[in-house]
Order: structure tokens, then C-alpha cells, then sequence
């Protein structure tokens, strides 16, 4: 496994994003400073681990010039590519469609932002969301922290194993009612034989009436 990171003795240094609000207050650092190392870490790991989506290193650049309020203000951040951010495209992972640009934030992006956070771009994500690996078919490989987000080395059974329940509702051949889990007899007492549809009850015969009677136009109970 290549390992990788993004650590240097730069404008970022160590600190999380609450460090760097106190180093911002403390006029250690400006925006314009941790816009530009972030940026330069992202160019030097990208490669690597294919992350990034869409860039938008000069709205960012831009935009560290004056952040505006929030608690946040001035820290740079990335946003995932299934949130609308105005000036970005949108594509949810995906290559069946090319989004314009976005007019408008979304509303998590309208938040998020609202603290001052200045977006340098948006991240990978599988398609549309639906896997838990970050990326889609029309892209290379896409690494996660800790591991590579690739199919397992051994392909998953074909089906369930034995011992994994499946729960579902069917009718029991003794009582004509619902078993919430019919697979307990079986796995209790081994395979059945099918025992065929199970005999109609009273009340069976009487919804059957019931049913025809609503069919001719009867009031049903008549």
C-alpha cells in the first residue's frame, strides 16, 4: 500500500480547522496563505488519491480576499460533488449528464458556507451516492484514507449463507395466519414438505361472499 500525506511546515501546519481560526485571530497567518498551502497539498496528493471532483482555485483565491463573517472565515474546505454550490457544477458522481454550473447555493451549502469556509472545490463520490467506494465508473480508482476503495480481493457468495435469516410473512399450513418468521420451523425441524394451500376457514368463506356480492353491485352485508 502507498502511503501518502500532505503535511508540511506551511501556513496549515498541524492544526485542525479551530487552530486555524485562533491563528487567523492572532494574525499569524492570513486567508490568502492557508488558501494557497491548501491548494498546494491538494496538487501534491491529488495524484495519488484522486479525490478531487471540480476545482475552483480562483473563486477560492478570490474569495480569501475577503471572506466575510463567520466563525470560519478564511478557512479553506472542500464540498462533496452532490452539493449544489453556486459557480460549480453538480455532477452527483456521475458521467450520465453534464451539469451547468450552479446559480444558486443549495441549502446545506448556504449553511455550511454562512460559517466562512472557502470552498476550493468539490470531492469524489460514487455514483449518485450508492456505494460506499468514492467513485464512479468513468473514473480511475479512488483512495480512501486507509484503504483503496477496489472490490474486495474475494468476490462475495453467490447468496446468503445458511444461518442468515431472511424475514419475511407467509402463512402457516396449520393456523392460515401470518408467521413473521417462517423460516424458524424449518430451521428447527429441517426441510418440510410443501403442504399445499391451506384449507379455507369461515372466515375465508365469508370475505368470498362478501367479495362476489360487492362484485354484482350488492351492498356488501346485505
Amino acid at each position: 500500500m502507498t502511503r501518502v500525506h500532505a503535511f508540511a511546515d506551511d501556513a496549515l501546519g498541524d492544526h485542525d480547522a479551530v487552530g486555524l481560526v485562533e491563528a487567523l485571530r492572532r494574525r499569524e497567518v492570513s486567508a490568502a496563505e492557508l488558501v494557497e498551502a491548501a491548494i498546494a497539498r491538494t496538487e501534491r496528493v491529488n495524484p495519488d488519491l484522486n479525490a478531487v471532483a471540480h476545482v475552483a482555485y480562483r473563486d477560492a483565491r478570490a474569495r480569501a480576499h475577503d471572506p466575510g463573517p463567520g466563525f470560519f472565515a478564511g478557512v479553506p474546505t472542500f464540498v462533496k460533488d452532490n452539493v449544489d454550490v453556486a459557480g460549480m457544477p453538480t455532477q452527483h458522481g456521475s458521467d450520465a449528464f453534464v451539469s451547468a454550473p450552479k446559480k444558486a447555493h443549495g441549502l446545506f451549502a448556504a449553511m455550511f458556507l454562512a460559517t466562512g469556509l472557502v470552498p476550493l472545490g468539490k470531492t469524489q463520490l460514487s455514483e449518485f451516492g450508492f456505494s460506499a467506494a468514492a467513485e464512479h465508473p468513468g473514473s480511475d480508482r479512488c483512495a480512501t484514507p486507509g484503504m483503496w476503495s477496489t472490490p474486495p480481493a474475494r468476490p462475495p457468495p453467490a447468496r446468503p449463507p445458511s444461518w442468515l435469516p431472511v424475514r419475511c410473512r407467509s402463512r402457516t399450513p396449520t393456523t392460515g395466519r401470518l408467521d413473521p418468521d417462517p423460516g424458524r420451523r424449518q430451521r428447527a425441524d429441517g426441510p418440510q414438505a410443501d403442504p399445499g394451500p391451506a384449507a379455507a376457514g369461515p372466515d375465508d368463506a365469508r370475505h368470498a361472499g362478501a367479495d362476489r356480492r360487492g362484485r354484482r353491485g350488492d351492498p356488501v352485508g346485505a
